[in-house]
């Protein structure tokens, strides 16, 4: 089932999830060409695994796997759809919506999920607020 992306929505990674009949969960960087040509970056840590009816599954990777710097305060931009094996996609759709008929038919994606990483300052930037902080502190208990 082809899906159509809307404009702007350029996406450079896939995580692809199995936990009944794959058992396995995986991340891939998204390159040209054909069968195979696609870069696996590591594992999705998915879990549980080899079975079909958990009422819940998790997943998890690093922000590196997807070109991301942990602390940098980084955007991405996440879309989900719920496609089979053979390429049979459901009307269902995660951080985002989309359009078509159930089926081997194409689909329109409608919108998608942004999401921003946690910003960690650096060691010196947080000592220097840390400083100004103690120096406004003092200046207080001077006057008083």
């Amino acid at each position: 089932s082809l899906m159509t992306f809307v404009p702007g929505f350029l996406p450079d990674y896939a995580i692809a999830l199995g936990p009944a009949d794959d058992s396995f969960g995986g991340v891939w960087q998204l390159a040209n060409g054909g069968a195979n040509s696609l870069n696996y970056m590591d594992s999705a840590n998915l879990s549980p695994l080899g079975n079909s009816s958990s009422a819940t599954y998790t997943f998890s990777f690093t922000l590196a796997d997807i070109g991301l710097t942990p602390g940098a305060g980084q955007s991405f931009e996440l879309f989900g759809t719920y496609t089979s094996d053979s390429g049979y996609r459901s009307t269902e759709a995660i951080a985002g919506n989309d359009s078509g008929t159930q089926g081997w038919t194409p689909f329109a994606q409608t919108s998608y999920g942004t999401y921003t990483t946690t910003l960690v300052p650096e060691p010196t930037t947080a000592a220097l607020l840390g400083l100004a902080g103690l120096a406004t502190v003092i200046a207080g208990r001077r006057r008083n």
